[in-house]
């Protein structure tokens, strides 16, 4: 669940900056995915099938950052949350805690992103956290 505003340059950055990534678009595109305004009187059916606005919901949630991804298990429970600025990295690194359902046998996100980069680096990838999707590893804006 993306939580997002208007006029929200961090929003734009995801979107311009994280989410243009091609393996970042892959990742994310195994779950299923909505954007929502979190200001919106938008309706939904929340994971675990209660009716609400995207407004009351985020309320609920507790969100207070835009933009706010919120990814939940099968179950419609709350399995992890970005809360702050991510790059290409580490919003693959949520989407694969909760898809690979690495989460439920590690239950620190840390240790789970440490083993995770450790087999991205035995399949011969570079491992750079600060990159943008517009850069190459190790080059910086």
């Amino acid at each position: 669940m993306f939580f997002e505003q208007k006029d929200c340059p961090n929003c734009d950055t995801l979107h311009a900056k994280v989410l243009a990534d091609a393996g970042t678009r892959a990742v994310v595109k195994q779950a299923e995915n909505v954007q929502l305004d979190m200001w919106s009187d938008t309706p939904v059916i929340t994971p675990a099938g209660k009716r609400t606005t995207a407004r009351q919901w985020a309320k609920e949630l507790d969100v207070k950052y835009a933009p706010s991804i919120v990814l939940f298990s099968e179950a419609g429970e709350e399995v992890i949350r970005t809360e702050a600025f991510f790059k290409v990295f580490h919003t693959q690194g949520v989407f694969a805690y909760v898809l690979t359902g690495g989460y439920e046998t590690e239950p620190s996100f840390q240790r789970f992103l440490a083993e995770h980069a450790d087999v991205i680096r035995e399949q011969g990838r570079d491992v750079d956290i600060w990159r943008f999707a517009d850069e190459t590893p190790g080059e910086r804006e």
